[in-house]
C-alpha cells in the first residue's frame, strides 16, 4: 500500500457550479453465463457515452477453445472533472470473458471535481475474466478517483492489467499536477485478500522523480493474477521481463501474482504487458491493442 500526499497548486476558477450539471454519466453492466462451452451474453445495459462492441471472431486460447471477448468504448474520448463511469460485470459459472478498452482512456483537467471510475467485477465458480484495457493518460490538471472491487469464488481465476501515463511527454507536459486516488480491493469466498491504494497528490512531476515512488518514470502498471497457476507461471513472467529495460518487480503468495512495472517510454511499457498478459492468459492480446 502506498500513499503520498502534497498540498496542490492547482488553481481553479470560481463560480463552476453550472458546469456540474453537463457532466456524464455514463458506464455498462454485462452478465454472462456458459452453455455447452460458449459463453453466452445474458443481459447488457449500456448508458451514457459507453458502448461495448463484440469482435466478430471469437479469440482462441491455446487449448482450443474460444473464449468471449468485448471491447469497451467511451464515446466521449475521456472523462473531465465531474464525470463517472461506472462497470459492472458479473460472469456466471464456467463463463470466460476477456475485457478491454477501444484506446487510452484519458483524464482531462479538471476546474473542480475529480473525474470517478467505478469497476465493479463478481465471478463465479470456474469461471475466468481478463480485465486488459489499454490504460489510462493522466493530463496535467486532472483528478481522478478509481476504484476497482472483485468477488471472486475460491475456484475463478482473474487477470486485472491496469497501467497509467502521466502527462503528454510529446507535447512537452512535463511539469505535471493534480491528483489520483487508487483503490484496489479483492475478495475470495467474501474474505479480503488483496487491497492497494495508491495516491499522489499536488506537483505529480516532482514526486515521481523520488526513487520510492517513481525513480524519475513517468508510467507505470500493475498486473494482479488470481489463480492456481499462479505460482506455475511466474517464473516464465521473470524470465521474459528479464531482459527488458523495464524496471519491474514480481510476487506470488497465496495463489496472488502482482507485477509492477515502471518505465519512461510508454510504448516499452505496453509491449512488456502485452508480454505478460499473454504468458498469463496463453493466447495473444487482443487484436485492438496493436492498431
Amino acid at each position: 500500500m502506498s500513499e503520498v500526499a502534497c498540498q496542490s497548486e492547482v488553481q481553479h476558477p470560481k463560480n463552476t457550479d453550472r458546469l456540474e450539471s453537463v457532466r456524464a454519466n455514463a458506464g455498462a453492466e454485462l452478465s454472462l453465463y456458459e452453455r455447452d462451452g460458449n459463453t453466452i451474453v445474458d443481459s447488457i445495459y449500456e448508458y451514457g457515452g459507453v458502448r461495448v462492441r463484440f469482435p466478430r471472431t471469437p479469440p482462441v486460447d491455446s487449448n482450443g477453445r474460444s473464449q468471449a471477448e468485448a471491447i469497451l468504448i467511451n464515446t466521449a474520448g475521456g472523462l473531465a472533472g465531474g464525470d463517472q463511469v461506472d462497470y459492472r460485470i458479473s460472469l456466471g459459472k464456467e463463463a470466460r470473458f476477456s475485457l478491454t478498452t477501444q484506446a487510452l482512456e484519458r483524464i482531462y483537467r479538471s476546474i473542480g471535481s475529480a473525474s470517478t471510475l467505478n469497476i465493479k467485477l463478481q465471478l463465479g465458480a470456474r469461471s475466468r475474466l481478463f480485465w486488459i484495457p489499454q490504460g489510462t493518460l493522466f493530463y496535467s490538471g486532472a483528478r481522478l478517483r478509481r476504484s476497482i472491487d472483485v468477488d471472486l469464488h475460491r475456484t475463478s481465476e482473474i487477470l486485472i492489467a491496469e497501467s497509467m501515463i502521466f502527462g503528454r511527454q510529446g507535447m512537452g507536459e512535463t511539469n505535471l499536477t493534480g491528483a489520483i486516488r487508487d483503490d484496489w480491493r479483492v475478495r475470495r469466498d467474501g474474505k479480503l485478500i488483496f487491497a492497494d491504494s495508491f495516491k499522489l497528490v499536488g506537483k505529480i512531476s516532482e514526486q515521481l522523480l523520488r526513487p520510492a515512488i517513481g525513480n524519475r518514470a513517468h508510467c507505470m502498471a500493475t498486473l494482479l493474477f488470481v489463480s492456481s497457476e499462479a505460482e506455475g507461471k511466474i517464473e516464465l513472467v521473470r524470465r521474459a521481463l528479464s531482459s527488458t529495460t523495464t524496471a519491474w518487480g514480481s510476487s506470488w503468495w497465496n495463489g496472488i501474482m502482482c507485477v509492477r512495472l515502471l518505465s519512461s517510454q510508454s510504448d516499452r511499457l505496453l509491449a512488456d504487458i502485452a508480454c505478460v498478459v499473454e504468458i498469463l492468459t496463453e493466447r495473444p492480446i487482443p487484436r485492438i491493442w496493436r492498431t
